[in-house]
């Protein structure tokens, strides 16, 4: 079971920090995989921008956190769903991780509206198809479904794939996914670069 370590929690002193962050990292798929557009557009959801789950209440709402993102880094092999949080002046990091998991665990419950799952794909989408507008752009196009799809004839399988996400499969992906027994959390602090585990 490649999770059997997990989870895992970590603090890590960092000279060069400012403020306490926190990473939450997910085990996912690889980006051929047919669950990863969805994950992309639940991470959109959750923490792409300013009209996100969590840019609306940690950091807008709460202001617990002056930014608060989620991403999907799909790759050839496993991929991760991460959640960063970097935390406000005074703001005890594990309030923010509090903040955090509220967030994750009412998509987790609930699921997302259709008009999330919309603009979510609208803005994946206008992504993919602007990036193709340069001659560049076009060639990294073909690239990339060829890299990861094993073709360059590929190339419209991801926006085909966005194009399809319903709410209903960004909830089965976030039920799935987003377990935190599956979790690796770790504190970034403001200090001397020691590291303590948990």
């Amino acid at each position: 079971d490649p999770f059997s370590h997990l989870p895992v929690t970590r603090r890590i002193q960092d000279g060069n920090a400012q403020l306490p962050a926190i990473w939450l990292s997910y085990g996912t798929v690889a980006r051929n995989h047919p669950d990863a557009p969805a994950l992309e557009v639940l991470a959109s959801i959750l923490g792409g921008g300013e009209s996100s789950r969590l840019n609306q209440r940690v950091v807008r709402t709460e202001q617990a956190a002056l930014q608060a993102a989620a991403f999907h880094n799909a790759r050839l092999g496993p991929g991760l769903m991460q959640v960063v949080g970097i935390a406000n002046m005074g703001i005890a990091p594990e309030a923010l991780l509090v903040l955090l998991e509220e967030e994750i665990s009412r998509i987790v419950a609930e699921g997302v509206t259709e008009a999330e799952v919309t603009r979510a794909r609208n803005q994946a989408l206008a992504g993919l198809i602007f990036g193709r507008q340069s001659v560049m752009g076009r060639a990294e196009a073909l690239q990339t479904a060829n890299h990861f799809y094993g073709s360059p004839e590929a190339v419209d399988r991801a926006v085909d794939a966005l194009a399809a996400v319903t709410a209903a499969d960004v909830h089965r992906v976030a039920r799935e996914y987003l377990d935190p027994n599956r979790r690796a959390t770790i504190f970034t602090l403001p200090g001397t670069g020691q590291e303590e585990d948990r």
